[in-house]
């Protein structure tokens, strides 16, 4: 929602030096004194802290002073205290509670007008104008709507109130366009938002083309230096490419071929080396089992002698002299029966015993002589093998392999080839495409540019009512006025009795400029539409002079509309806030019901100027 705003007060500070400060209130605040008082650099200074670029004028009485301070209300309650350095640089906005401005909640704003961050986009959220946009030239080129496109509009200095120009403008020929746009946003309150599509300027048109001709030209260069290599060859890229195509073709197919007995070839090796492996591991296995019943053999053969032993031992044994038996003690009359049992028995059992162990044996020699022929025919295989690796080896490498490489190789720079001329056809293409492009590049900028559309005027009703204010307000100074005041949209500017109010003298150009910029707030503020809230005027009365003469055939003064112009403004809403920096006194009756603040020049009375004494 918007904001109305007012200056409560502006501060001068410096190491070493007294403030300067004149505090302000909602309403009429008089500001008078004589020429050399720091009355015009007030102004300045309240400009500077809203985002002016630089302060203009530095009187002696200014030097050492550092930082200005400006406190600002907002009609929803808070106060703002923004401060700046007088060198320039971001300014610091502080929440102002109880006369103090505080550092919690202070932020830096940026001084640039375009940026979310600066002091501009935080002035404009408060008075309900963010974000709109406004068309800069008649080429309806748009920009972000700033502070400062409305500064000029509810602050006037002492130079600008006299001057020829409209009232709605800076005076500076750039800014003009936007100026007017100004002007139109806030009796509308609506900003240039448009879908319009329109045609650059022709001086912007041109410089774009050329811009694109030269890119053209060094792109047509490349491609040209490009091509060089293949212009001198007899024939078109697309037969070029069409020949190596079939070459590829013969080239493919003997490699297809070459290589599918390869991989034959290396299918038989695989099966080859695998069968090497399974005979391997057979031979292997055999020779296990040879070792170990040649193990047993043996085993055979000692359990053969041990049995034949121990028969000779018992016939030994019955060679012996006759004694006592060994079995019972007795004589060997006695003992006959026993031993005649014991060694035939034992005789039988060994015979059989040796009889078995020789059909082992016999069996055993049958299998390992089984097993030592399978051993030589699987040696013999391993050796057929491995013959057939060999010769499989030597084909591959020795006559498969080199032919592959070859066309492989060829294959691979054939491509290479066809790729080249390719990317040859491609930037041909690109070539004639671009050389058409600057044929009509070059028509374009023959032509001549449409004149653009002309942004939407004000509507007659806003105009109508904005001049009906200020006919009532130049009426309300008791301002000699003959007939309503129009508007002259060529020169944007108002008609004054039937004149162009920038034609009338330098008095009347002053209080009709007043007249204009304070209208404003109040055709804005009747019509709920944004509006900062305050008006800072800087001589709006001294320049001008009424019609009558005194004894010596001068002009003088008017004080009747001196006194009108301070009557109106004090009796006035306290919502518009007008602070009037004068040199001509305001009427006795009226100094209680404002803030007047006057600066006697003088050193010897209590206030000399501005700055302290």
């Amino acid at each position: 929602m918007a904001s109305h705003l007012s200056l409560r007060g502006l501060t001068v500070e410096g190491p070493g030096k007294l403030p300067a400060s004149v505090p302000l209130q909602p309403g009429l605040n008089a500001i008078i004194g004589a020429t050399g008082t720091g009355k015009s650099y007030i102004f300045q200074a309240i400009d500077f802290c809203l985002g002016a670029g630089k302060l203009h004028k530095r009187p002696k009485q200014a030097e050492g002073y550092k930082t200005a301070q400006l406190l600002l209300a907002v009609d929803d309650g808070n106060e703002y205290a923004l401060s700046r350095r007088l060198d320039g640089g971001k300014i610091t906005v502080s929440p102002y509670v109880s006369g103090v401005a505080q550092f919690l909640g202070a932020e830096e704003l940026l001084e640039s007008h375009d940026d979310k961050k600066s002091l501009s986009a935080w002035l404009l959220s408060l008075t309900g104008m963010a974000g709109l946009k406004l068309f800069k030239n008649q080429y309806l080129e748009r920009k972000a709507f700033t502070f400062r496109n409305v500064a000029h509009l509810t602050m006037v200095d002492e130079n600008r109130i006299i001057a020829e120009h409209s009232p709605a403008t800076l005076g500076q020929r750039d800014s003009i366009p936007s100026d007017q746009r100004a002007f139109n946003v806030m009796v509308t309150g609506l900003g240039d938002e448009t879908n319009i599509v329109v045609a650059p300027n022709k001086k912007n048109r041109d410089l774009q083309i050329d811009g694109k001709i030269d890119w053209i030209e060094k792109e047509v260069a490349r491609l040209q230096a490009a091509l060089s290599p293949f212009n001198d060859q007899g024939q078109t890229p697309d037969s070029k490419i069409a020949a190596i195509d079939l070459a590829i073709e013969d080239a493919t197919s003997v490699v297809t071929v070459a290589k599918g007995r390869v991989i034959e070839l290396e299918a038989k090796r695989l099966t080859t080396r695998q069968s090497v492996i399974a005979t391997s591991d057979r031979l292997k296995s055999i020779g296990e089992r040879i070792k170990q019943f040649g193990i047993l053999r043996s085993f055979y053969d000692t359990d053969t002698e041990r049995i034949e032993a121990t028969l000779e031992a018992g016939h030994a044994f019955e060679r012996l002299p006759g004694g006592h038996c060994a079995v019972c003690g007795m004589m060997p009359d006695h003992a006959t029966a026993h031993a005649d049992d014991s060694i035939e028995t034992y005789e039988a059992a060994a015979r059989s015993e040796l009889a078995k162990l020789e059909r082992l044996k016999t069996d055993l020699d049958d299998t390992l002589a089984s097993l030592r022929s399978e051993q030589t025919e699987q040696e013999g295989e391993i050796e057929s093998l491995s013959v057939s690796l060999q010769q499989i080896d030597r084909e591959i490498a020795e006559l498969l392999k080199p032919q592959v490489t070859t066309s492989a190789d060829q294959l691979k720079h054939m491509m290479n080839a066809r790729a080249e001329m390719v990317r040859a056809k491609d930037a041909q293409s690109s070539l004639d495409r671009l050389r058409i492009e600057q044929m009509e590049l070059e028509k374009q900028k023959k032509r001549s540019v449409p004149k653009p559309p002309q942004p939407e005027k004000v509507p007659s009703g806003s105009i109508t009512e904005f001049c009906k204010t200020v006919t009532d307000t130049l009426r309300a100074w008791r301002f000699d006025i003959s007939s309503d005041v129009g508007f002259d949209e060529k020169t944007f500017d108002m008609i004054v009795n039937g004149q162009d109010r920038g034609g009338l003298g330098k008095g009347h150009r002053a209080l009709t400029h007043a007249a204009f910029t304070i209208s404003i707030m109040r055709y804005c503020i009747a019509a709920g539409l944004p509006h900062p809230g305050f008006v800072v005027l800087d001589s709006p009365l001294n320049p001008f002079k009424g019609i009558t003469e005194n004894e010596n055939g001068e002009a003088r003064v008017s004080h009747e509309v001196q006194d009108a112009f301070y009557a109106d403004l004090a009796n006035r809403p306290a919502n518009e806030q007008y602070v009037i920096i004068e040199n001509t006194e305001v009427p006795s009756p009226l100094i209680s019901k404002i803030n007047h603040i006057t600066f006697s020049g003088n050193p010897r009375q209590p206030r000399t100027g501005f700055f302290p004494a």
